[in-house]
C-alpha cells in the first residue's frame, strides 16, 4: 500500500475548488475564508490580502496559499493585463 504524501492529505483536506477567468479591470473578492490555495493557469494575477505587508503577482503555473488576515475585508484578485485563470482551493 502507498503511504499518503503531504500533497495527497493537502488535496484531501480541500474542501471546494472553483475555476475563475477574469479579463482585465474585472476583480474577484474572496470573503469569509479562512484558508485559501490559488493557482494561476494563465496570464498573470496581481492578489491583495488585507492586512499583508505586500501584494502577491502570481504567473502561470505558480501556486499561493494564504492565511486569509481580515473578516471584515476581503481578499481581491485582478488580472494584470488582459485575461488570467485561476484554480481556486478553500481549505
Amino acid at each position: 500500500m502507498k503511504s499518503e504524501t503531504a500533497r495527497d492529505k493537502l488535496i484531501s483536506a480541500m474542501k471546494k475548488s472553483s475555476h475563475v477567468s477574469l479579463t482585465a479591470g474585472k476583480t474577484l473578492k474572496l470573503s469569509k475564508l479562512k484558508e485559501v490555495s490559488l493557482k494561476c493557469n494563465e496570464g498573470t494575477a496581481w492578489i491583495t490580502n488585507p492586512g499583508d505587508e505586500k501584494d502577491y503577482i502570481l504567473r502561470e503555473g505558480d501556486v499561493l496559499n494564504l492565511s486569509v488576515r481580515s473578516k471584515r475585508n476581503p481578499v481581491v484578485i485582478g488580472s494584470v493585463r488582459g485575461h488570467c485563470s485561476l484554480d481556486v482551493f478553500t481549505l
